[in-house]
């Protein structure tokens, strides 16, 4: 074992130990996001780049740190351990990205949704999460040892002590496929039955543009769609995350909500007017004061909570007959509803969820 005294060694180590970190980091986190952000983009998914854009950084901080630290001191068991825990923390990190980071993302753009779950966690997203961390720690361990037998070799092969070049650190790049293996694990582990309703749903509306038959569940609503359009992931099956809910955002101002089994399309109606036929309904009932009255008739779609048709009530002298409804933004499966009044004050109720919907809160201002 080449031991190592000086000092110009120690920084020599400790740069190639940190060059190692950052590259393996790399690999993984575009193996893990890249495919899958350009899948999404090529499907005009909402932050079809968030989790790389987020998580990118995250993991070149850690892995940069690793290596830094496991290359100062130069020991094989130190490196084991330092890449070990960094395997097991990028996995936390790329199970934790499409629910806490695309939620977190959400908040930093629209600050009304701050504090609201908007990707929520479930069982297979956990349990997903916690087999990115183990597969992902006992790869690091392997990657640990291969990081230590490299910086030795870079170290030996140096033209001169404590001097690195091109030449030298192209050693460290034999570690790119051990970096790969994991990401392209992690991105099936953890990503691609989340994008898969997405993907599957832009498949459905793009098939007439291609030349190609569109699902029945397109077909039948075809006349009233665009060729450009938004896809927001409304709701996954958490137990099992083999079916979701889509809607397509339309740049006509439809909305089409999008059921997908699989990679299979089985119904995409327009649900555009829906909700400014609740918002509407929400609004005359509090005009008259009458209660649940004309929201209790689509109980069986929308649930309403009663002390919000009371708070409603409270508010109908700010409130005026003349009023425009509109919608304001959607992320992920909340939608911004917003009434205008001539008075001039604006009611605006958020929304979520997709069979039922549910009004998650009101106010007016």
């Amino acid at each position: 074992m080449t031991q190592y005294h000086d000092r110009e060694t120690s920084r020599f180590l400790a740069v190639a130990g940190l060059c190692y970190g950052l590259v393996y980091s790399i690999v993984f986190g575009l193996t893990t996001w890249g495919y899958d952000a350009m899948a999404l983009a090529r499907s005009n998914a909402e932050m079809a780049w968030g989790k790389l854009g987020l998580g990118l950084p995250l993991v070149l901080l850690l892995g940069g740190l690793a290596g830094y630290v496991a290359g100062r001191r130069a020991q094989a068991g130190l490196w084991i351990a330092v890449f070990g825990v960094l395997g097991v923390v990028a996995g936390l990190i790329a199970g934790a990205m499409p629910f806490g980071g695309q939620s977190l993302l959400t908040w930093i753009a629209e600050s009304r949704l701050r504090g609201t779950p908007v990707y929520p966690y479930g069982p297979a997203g956990i349990a997903r999460m916690w087999f990115a961390a183990a597969i992902n720690g006992a790869v690091g361990t392997g990657a640990g040892l291969l990081g230590h037998v490299l910086t030795e070799m870079a170290w030996n092969r140096a033209p001169n002590v404590g001097k690195l070049d091109i030449r030298t650190l192209a050693v460290i790049l034999w570690c790119v496929p051990l970096a790969v293996l994991p990401g392209i694990a992690t991105d099936d582990n953890v990503n691609s039955d989340l994008r898969a309703g997405l993907t599957a749903t832009h498949r459905g509306l793009a098939a007439p543009a291609l030349g190609e038959d569109a699902p029945g569940g397109v077909e039948a609503y075809r006349e009233q769609f665009t060729d450009s359009y938004v896809l927001h992931l409304v709701s996954v099956d958490l137990e099992t995350q083999t079916s979701s809910v889509v809607d397509a955002e339309f740049d006509n101002g439809v909305v089409a909500r999008c059921t997908v089994f699989g990679d299979s399309i089985t119904g995409c109606p327009p649900i555009s007017t829906q909700f400014h036929t609740w918002m509407d309904a929400l609004i005359q009932d509090a005009l008259d004061n009458s209660g649940e009255v004309r929201i209790a008739e689509y109980a069986n779609r929308l649930v309403v909570d009663p002390g919000t048709v009371d708070w409603l009530a409270t508010q109908s002298a700010r409130m005026s007959d003349d009023y425009e409804i509109y919608r304001e933004t959607q992320r992920g499966g909340h939608v911004i509803m917003s009434a205008r009044f001539t008075t001039p004050f604006v009611l605006t109720c958020q929304f979520w969820g997709a069979a039922p919907v549910t009004l998650d809160s009101c106010r007016l201002q």
